[in-house]
């Protein structure tokens, strides 16, 4: 994690329920959640969801896990606590 993100715990957030829909990170890049399911390990749930853009390192429509307390997090970017992702309407 970037030195200049930092988490922010929250007791509500932990109920937050995740859309199936079009995300937006905290850089400003779009993803769409696919399904959430859980870890077998100890059955954590996670988000799955896939990038909308291509970069260098990942093709378009490249597949991400994420532990769905890490993907509602709100996080301190530059001086602005934001979330990490932003549900798009």
């Amino acid at each position: 994690m970037p030195f200049w993100i930092r988490k922010f715990k929250s007791k509500n957030r932990k109920y937050m329920e995740v859309k199936l829909w079009k995300y937006r990170n905290y850089k400003w890049n779009e993803y769409e959640v696919v399904c959430t399911g859980f870890l077998t390990e100890n059955k954590e749930e996670v988000v799955i969801y896939k990038q909308h853009y291509e970069s260098d390192e990942f093709p378009y429509w490249t597949l991400w896990v994420r532990k769905k307390q890490e993907f509602i997090w709100i996080i301190e970017v530059q001086g602005s606590v934001v979330p990490r992702f932003t549900y798009i309407d």
